[in-house]
């Protein structure tokens, strides 16, 4: 008498995150390798490292099975029993999380950061990816949650013909920036492409306005 046994379905929902070209993509703080809204993420944070010793952020949410086609799906709580102090365990607690990472361009290394939401913590209800950032000048830190703080250095100077006129500068690597001027703040705002020379404006300072505003944007 042979037993014929229904062929089972079963699938395994994870999050996975590898390091390209060798490099380590994640950071973490002193002592968790989630970062806190608006924690500085930059070199001074330290290098993630898993519990196996490797730099590739794996974490495992439920499994899931079923004797055959059309039957109920049955889940499995895969971490239901990980020791407390575990990365893993640690994320299971949470309904929102920022990771922090590094890449390298052409220009340098360059910081950002990843935030994972969901609703609440049962054990099938997996992160959604929600929001990122990361800092276009190399080497610079970005805070999670934040967008990067981008300086403009300002200086009066005076043209050819003894008129004063305001410099606006920044940082070689926003050379492709729009800087751009507004009379006012007031909603709806409609700001106006200023002339810019790469990484400098000038603006004559003719008495003509009381006031004007400035931003510099990413296209």
């Amino acid at each position: 008498m042979n037993l014929i046994v229904p062929q089972g379905e079963y699938y395994r929902v994870s999050f996975n995150l590898d390091p390209t070209n060798g490099s380590v993509p994640l950071r973490q703080g002193a002592d968790r390798i989630h970062f806190f809204l608006s924690e500085v993420i930059s070199s001074e944070s330290r290098i993630f490292i898993d519990e196996g010793g490797g730099d590739r952020l794996s974490i495992s949410a439920f499994d899931n099975s079923r004797l055959f086609p059309g039957a109920e799906w049955r889940y499995f709580d895969v971490g239901s029993n990980v020791p407390p102090d575990t990365l893993y365990a640690k994320i299971r607690r949470l309904t929102e999380f920022y990771l922090g990472f590094r890449f390298p361009d052409d220009d340098g290394v360059h910081f950002g950061w990843l935030k994972f939401t969901r609703s609440d913590t049962t054990f099938t209800n997996a992160f959604d990816l929600t929001a990122y950032e990361w800092n276009p000048i190399p080497e610079a830190p970005i805070r999670a949650g934040l967008p990067p703080e981008i300086s403009v250095a300002t200086e009066v100077v005076e043209d050819g013909s003894g008129q004063p006129v305001l410099q606006a500068s920044w940082n070689p690597a926003l050379a492709t920036w729009i800087f751009e001027t507004t009379t006012d703040l007031m909603p709806p705002v409609t700001w106006t492409e200023y002339p810019a020379g790469g990484t400098l404006a000038e603006v004559p300072l003719d008495g003509g306005d009381t006031h004007r505003y400035f931003r510099l944007r990413r296209p």
